[in-house]
């Protein structure tokens, strides 16, 4: 499971064993080789340490040292103490192989770490304060005497330098500890809820052991009877080799503790330096301190890692923006296209249109010919009445004027003469309307059909303003103006549908109305025919009259049944005058409405063409605008471009 040796114990080596076999990526689990070693020393460095600085500074001689360390039971005390630090390894170990990397085991882990850390400093201090007790009872059963005591119990003495021993010489082992731990940790998230100890803290404790230390190490030797007996000369050659390896072990406490610092520093001033070299690719700095330095390399290595995806994510959107502007010079290259095709559409319509207002204006004049031609043709009608009323009465008092009846019937025949003359000429009038009729009918449906061509083109116009709505909503903020040259496009589309089905309800209305002429028309034009038939018929009774006076009064009768027939006839043929005089103004009215539609369409084309101008003026704008854009994009992607990411 595990393959941790306890053959390397130095303070230099970084190596590091893996606490799982499977190698699962998702437990880190490393824990460096010394680590344990240095648990284990530091339940060791007091009971091993001590007894040298004694024989150093005159407690004991070292045949009395081994002597003293001739004793089982203090090996057999030091066996049980060493259980304690393979207990906290294993229990600390066991804690980084559940670490599972949510939020619950970071903070656990965290927490465990820095129970291991103060346990682990706790623990061997407790068990190296209990040595004197332990050293001086088993020196008391054994009846040991150490002669610089000069048979006086050592026990304070005992006390006095091994808690030296261990604010000197403990901290430096204590402090490789820490460091060891902190190291194979550096995988671990750190916040700054988990600082185990600040970095003021670290040097004041350093300080304040080492100085202790030290105190209580040069007072012990005042604590040895022999020793004060002994001349000021004397006495500093015990003191000052003791002195300048406390202050030797001091100092190297604080390169020890200072080292991991400088260290650290020194990556943070490389990792400065790459990101001022705008190099964002470099590793990021392990946290090997968990203090403030930690905090501080947090914040470097967020930093670095905001500032990469923040570069990052322009460059990208970059790369996105030119494509955009390459595919909106384009697609404004195309609408400008498609905007001249509109306006080439809208030119044949304009011409179409000029060409319906002509044709418009033709009918409208033909319009007020024909009425003017049946205002004629009621007025033949109401002088047509009025000879019959004439003819009837002539013949009524025929009888009475019979010695006149050539004289009558001289002007009878002018009359009748006259009465064919214009019932031919009203004849052909209302063939030339009938004909005028079926024209303008002609030209209604191909007005129709310009009308249907006009709602085609503000269809095709509608859609595309809304493609030109949807590109520009595209084009985001820089396709506002367009989106709303787009919508004034749209409703002038919608305005010439609008007008365009209005024309063709007009048209279809005019149509309706031209039929019924017509066919009025061409009931008057059959009661022409009976009118001229009847007028040949006078005519000929006429001449049997010229002919046979004799027999005019047998035919007096006769001509009064035909005069009243005309007279019946002629009151048709008034009638039917006056629906045709009806039907001829009704047809100019629709003509001057036509008409006025007409220049109405005319005028939104004019508009239609204006707007057209505007939307391409406004189009050539974005274009620019987007050729001024890209090139600031790819000024800022060659100033981006620099940054390695």
């Amino acid at each position: 499971m595990e393959e941790i040796s306890l053959d390397e114990f130095g303070f230099g080596t970084e190596e590091v064993v893996q606490t799982e076999s499977n190698n699962d990526a998702s437990k880190p689990g490393l824990i460096k080789k010394r680590t344990l070693p240095l648990l284990l020393s530091a339940y060791l460095i007091t009971p091993l340490i001590w007894g040298y600085v004694a024989c150093s500074m005159g407690a004991m001689t070292l045949r009395e040292f081994f002597h003293t360390l001739a004793d089982p039971i203090l090996y057999i005390f030091l066996a049980i103490q060493l259980i304690l630090p393979l207990v906290t390894f294993r229990w600390y170990k066991s804690n980084i192989e559940s670490y599972d990397h949510s939020e619950n085991s970071i903070d656990k882990l965290n927490k465990t770490v820095r129970i291991f850390e103060n346990i682990s400093i706790i623990l061997p201090i407790l068990c190296s304060i209990t040595l004197p007790n332990i050293y001086y009872s088993r020196y008391i059963a054994r009846g040991l005497r150490w002669e610089a005591f000069l048979g006086k119990p050592p026990l304070m003495y005992l006390v006095v330098l091994i808690i030296g021993v261990i604010l000197i010489f403990g901290a430096f082992v204590y402090i490789l500890f820490l460091q060891s731990v902190e190291h194979s940790i550096d995988w671990l998230p750190y916040r700054t809820k988990h600082q185990t100890l600040s970095l003021i803290a670290r040097v004041v404790a350093i300080s304040v052991a080492a100085l202790t230390g030290i105190s209580l190490i040069l007072f012990s030797t005042f604590l040895i009877p022999k020793n004060r007996l002994m001349s000021n000369s004397l006495l500093a050659l015990h003191i000052i080799p003791v002195a300048a390896l406390c202050i030797l072990m001091a100092v190297i406490d604080f390169y020890t503790c200072i080292r991991d610092v400088k260290l650290n520093l020194k990556d943070i001033a490389n990792q400065a330096k790459e990101l001022s070299m705008r190099n964002y690719t470099a590793k990021p700095v392990s946290i090997i301190l968990r203090c403030e330095l930690g905090d501080l390399v947090n914040d470097m290595n967020s930093f670095s890692d905001t500032m990469r995806n923040l570069l990052t994510g322009f460059k990208n959107s970059i790369i996105l923006s030119n494509e955009n502007a390459t595919n909106l010079s384009i697609n404004m290259e195309k609408a400008l296209e498609q905007v001249t095709d509109i306006m080439e559409h809208i030119q044949a319509v304009r011409d179409e249109m000029n060409k319906q207002a002509q044709g418009v204006q033709e009918a409208n004049a033909s319009a007020n010919q024909i009425l003017g031609s049946i205002k004629g043709l009621n007025a033949n009608i109401e002088m047509q009445a009025s000879s019959v009323r004439q003819s009837s009465y002539a013949v009524n008092k025929m009888v009475e004027k019979i010695r006149n009846i050539t004289e009558v019937l001289q002007d009878n025949s002018k009359a009748v003469n006259s009465l064919g003359q214009a019932s031919d000429e009203g004849r052909k009038s209302i063939q030339g309307a009938v004909k005028l009729a079926q024209d303008i009918i002609g030209r209604s449906t191909s007005l129709m059909e310009a009308s249907a061509i006009i709602q085609n083109i503000a269809s095709q116009t509608n859609l595309l303003a809304m493609n030109a709505a949807i590109e520009s909503a595209h084009a985001g903020a820089v396709g506002q103006g367009f989106a709303v040259v787009a919508d004034e496009i749209r409703k002038l589309a919608e305005q010439s549908a609008k007008q365009s089905k209005s024309i063709r309800d007009n048209l279809k209305g005019l149509s309706r109305a031209i039929l019924n002429v017509a066919d009025s028309t061409k009931e008057v034009q059959d009661k022409f025919d009976i009118i001229y038939e009847l007028t040949q018929t006078v005519r000929m009774q006429e001449t049997e009259i010229m002919d046979a006076v004799e027999e005019q009064a047998k035919g007096n009768q006769q001509v009064l049944d035909t005069m009243e027939e005309i007279t019946q006839n002629t009151g048709h043929v008034r009638d039917g005058s006056k629906e045709m005089l009806s039907g001829g103004e009704q047809v100019v009215k629709e003509m001057e409405i036509l008409n006025n539609v007409t220049s109405k369409i005319n005028l939104q084309m004019n508009l239609m063409t204006d707007s057209i101008d505007v939307i391409t003026s406004a189009m050539e704008n974005v274009n620019s605008a987007s050729a001024k854009n890209q090139e600031d994009l790819n000024s800022l992607g060659d100033i981006i471009g620099s940054f390695t990411l």
